[in-house]
């Protein structure tokens, strides 16, 4: 078996997972009404996370790359007639099959995207309920200062952008299903990556703009508290330059 299948599959799991919300969505007494990106973002991410495909809560643009590459390796791996059928509907005239070996954007991607969602899952257990994706103030909102929150002040972010990244690498490298079985030259190719790329930039957008606006929210509410925690821990987002 490939060693590209074991590590595929929790890639693709932790990937989606560290991008569910672990809570329900605030009340609407609770949301805080952000400039334009604040309403555009959110109204456009769910449209290019989810609703392309009937299987809740799955990242389509980066997993459905990953999924085909897994499944086609599996195809190689064990011969049948419905893997003959199977490699000759994905791997495309001209392609050629991913690697089966691991190379090292794969495996660089790998690792970063395992930080990247292992991180989010560790926001998500030191916020607790504070943790949604819309801009908002909890009743009884805490200050939380200890976990990834010692760090940088909005680690969430940082860790969304990893996975990101890591996810990319995956995705893109030389030995890939993307580069090697012909969908690159395709419609449907061509639309999955662009649909990937616009995700990447608008959560850009989206973490260096709500960086701001949760710091000032955040002075607001807790004055002294917020003064005293910004100053121990400088940086918004990447230590040492945001």
């Amino acid at each position: 078996m490939s060693l590209k299948v074991p590590i595929l599959l929790p890639s693709v799991w932790l990937f989606n997972i560290s991008f569910m919300s672990p809570n329900a969505p605030p009340d609407d007494s609770e949301r805080v009404n952000g400039a334009f990106y604040e309403r555009i973002c959110p109204a456009t991410w769910p449209i290019l996370h989810r609703e392309l495909t009937p299987l809740p809560n799955l990242q389509l643009s980066a997993s459905t790359p990953c999924i085909a590459e897994l499944v086609v390796l599996l195809a190689i791996d064990y011969p049948s007639p419905l893997s003959s059928e199977v490699l000759s509907r994905l791997i495309l005239s001209g392609g050629r099959p991913p690697t089966s070996h691991v190379n090292c954007y794969f495996l660089l991607g790998s690792v970063i995207a395992a930080i990247g969602g292992l991180g989010r899952l560790w926001c998500f257990r030191a916020l607790g309920r504070h943790f949604t994706h819309q801009l908002a103030l909890r009743k009884d909102h805490e200050l939380i200062t200890t976990g990834p929150y010692a760090i940088v002040r909005h680690p969430g972010y940082l860790f969304g952008q990893l996975s990101a990244l890591g996810m990319s690498l995956m995705i893109g490298n030389p030995g890939s299903f993307m580069r090697r079985c012909g969908w690159l030259g395709t419609t449907v190719g061509q639309v999955v990556v662009g649909v990937w790329a616009m995700q990447v930039v608008l959560g850009w957008v989206l973490s260096l703009a709500r960086c701001r606006s949760e710091d000032t929210l955040l002075r607001e509410r807790f004055g002294e508290g917020w003064d005293g925690y910004s100053q121990s821990v400088r940086y918004r987002m990447i230590p040492g330059l945001y």
